[in-house]
């Protein structure tokens, strides 16, 4: 069904990858290939492709083409066109679909697959039976998901490719399997989505170009356990499983594995007699089937390609040193730990100690004492602070980038867009903002920038992540006589402005918060009466009410109202 070069670091995988696309595509055999990278190796693929092929067709998948609102678009290019090659990152292969009822069809197998196995698990081996459950469970929930998703994207069918390329193919190691034996260490049939979703999408390509339809490259593709094996006999050699009836994980662990019983030393110290699925049995035959579609380069067959320089006395040395006392009372609080832990009743909860944290320690402990390292992180902290502290390009990002849906600051504050003037200057609630001259605000001139009005009356003008520093200059500030050195020319100008200031309406925007008590803010009132932001406006000289008012017009219009009368 496929290949996988397990190789050797350095030994030129993704060259060889990008020469067996090219290679197949000469010869017909395939006509689109996808192939699979990790996200930091994106580029390096695409320039080691074109390094070597020139002239080839291909289409990458970066962060500027691949984004949600462009993911169509993508998907739709690579279906249109005819292509060499379509490179793709691990994480954004999980958005390549394939037809639901394909799917629906393989998860319908393995349920039915858990429930022959339930009917053979003893009644009494309750744990073996809770995790079949639960497995089965979750490929129930998986089948209703699928029901109800909605195929808005090309699946890989319209896109057409007809092989999929996997680099570092160990980060989809883990595909899950049904199994009486998992109580044994050794042994986990708990598998990821990545891996599952992989299984997928090269049983449907097989249907459309057998043999040819995966090719996995990895340095490392067993890493953790012996079952892995078995997942990549089922990715890759999964007809010759079925043929043989291994293609259940307990007949092929019955035929190449077998559990081994030995001492081994926990992180208190002590030994203890541990049984574990670690050994194989009919090496021959397993190897026979896996050189079937594997490639193995070691570093022993790259020697005379690639020269490495000799270990001065033919291999690793080993320096052992004996523990301390403080080491050894650090191991008895060790085994407390693993004890405790062992006594614990149930799945461990959020925040409980878990073996792997006790291990973690141990092997810091077999490095230096807790005392050392209190002694020594002063030093550590200052040096890596003077080579590695920088401040943040936004104040907002501490250790790391604020998330919009953290960010409760910017959600609860008043946001208006205005666009600044070629002076760098704009106007928000009827004051004027000068913005200082920076290397970041320069070049906005003529752009939009954003104020952001926050309830505890700070006021900041941003654009994107950046804060930019301002000046202000308040229209509603008044002249005081009183502030103004005394001049008798002045006195009757002043006079007029207080008159104006006077009768000037002083409330700010309309549509601007209402500040009930933010005497702090830059447009605060403290006057209690104006604490909205409004005062009531005064009546301007000359209105008619004044005028009517006025002691000497009234008492002009009642000598004419004499006048009349004595006229009658």
């Amino acid at each position: 069904m496929g290949d996988e070069p397990p190789a050797s670091v350095g030994a030129g995988k993704t060259m060889t990858m990008a020469a067996a696309i090219m290679g197949q595509r000469r010869l017909g055999l395939i006509a689109k290939a996808m192939l699979v990278v990790p996200g930091h190796c994106l580029a390096q693929a695409a320039r080691e492709f074109l390094a070597l092929y020139p002239n080839a067709r291909i289409l990458v998948a970066d962060e500027t083409n691949f984004t949600k609102d462009k993911r169509a678009r993508f998907l739709s290019r690579a279906a249109t066109a005819t292509w060499d090659a379509i490179i793709i990152t691990h994480s954004a292969f999980r958005f390549i679909a394939v037809p639901s009822a394909f799917e629906q069809q393989m998860i319908h197998n393995e349920l039915e697959l858990y429930e022959e196995l339930l009917t053979k698990v003893d009644s009494e081996d309750r744990v073996s039976r809770k995790r079949l459950e639960r497995l089965k469970e979750g490929l129930q929930e998986r089948l209703g998901a699928l029901s109800t998703r909605k195929d808005d994207l090309l699946t890989i069918s319209e896109i057409g490719v007809d092989q999929i390329v996997i680099d570092e193919a160990q980060e989809f190691r883990k595909l899950s399997f049904a199994t009486n034996m998992s109580t044994l260490k050794g042994i986990d049939p708990n598998g990821s989505q990545r891996a599952w979703d992989l299984y997928v999408k090269s049983r449907f390509i097989e249907t459309r170009n057998p043999g040819r339809a995966l090719v996995l490259a990895s340095g490392t593709p067993i890493t953790n356990t012996l079952g892995e094996m078995f997942s990549i006999q089922r990715l890759l050699g999964h007809e010759a499983l079925r043929e043989r009836g291994l293609h259940e994980f307990d007949a092929w662990a019955l035929c190449f594995g077998d559990t081994v019983t030995e001492l081994e030393i926990q992180p208190s110290g002590k030994y203890k007699p541990v049984s574990r699925f670690a050994s194989f049995v009919n090496v021959p035959e397993l190897i026979a089937m896996f050189r079937a579609f594997a490639d193995v380069v070691l570093p022993e067959d790259l020697r005379e390609y690639v020269k490495v320089p000799a270990i001065s006395t033919g291999r690793r040395q080993i320096l052992t040193a004996k523990p301390t006392p403080s080491f050894k009372a650090y191991q008895q609080m060790l085994a407390a730990r693993i004890k405790a832990i062992e006594m614990r009743e149930g799945p461990a909860q959020p925040g409980d100690d878990i073996l792997l944290s006790v291990i973690t320690d141990g092997r810091h402990a077999a490095i230096d004492t807790i005392e050392a390292a209190n002694a020594y992180a002063p030093e550590f902290i200052a040096d890596f602070n003077s080579r590695f502290g920088k401040q943040p390009r936004n104040p907002k990002d501490m250790h790391r980038p604020l998330a919009d849906h953290e960010n409760l600051d910017g959600a609860m504050c008043r946001k208006e867009v205005r666009t600044l003037s070629q002076s760098l200057t704009l106007r928000y609630d009827k004051v004027l903002f000068i913005l200082d001259p920076t290397e970041i605000s320069r070049p906005l001139a003529g752009k939009k920038v954003v104020v952001c009005d926050y309830p505890d009356g700070r006021l900041e003008i941003m654009h994107e992540s950046f804060t930019l520093p301002y000046r202000t200059f308040d229209t509603l500030r008044s002249v005081h006589r009183a502030e103004v050195v005394e001049n008798k020319r002045l006195d009757d100008m002043l006079s007029v402005v207080a008159e104006l200031q006077a009768g000037r309406e002083q409330q700010r925007s309309k549509s601007g918060p209402r500040r009930t008590g933010q005497t702090d803010h830059m447009f605060g009132i403290p006057d209690g009466s104006q604490g909205n932001g409004y005062q009531k406006r005064g009546r301007k000289p000359g209105r008619r009410t004044d005028f009517m008012n006025d002691p000497e017009v009234i008492a002009k219009r009642q000598k004419a109202l004499a006048r009349m009368e004595a006229a009658e």
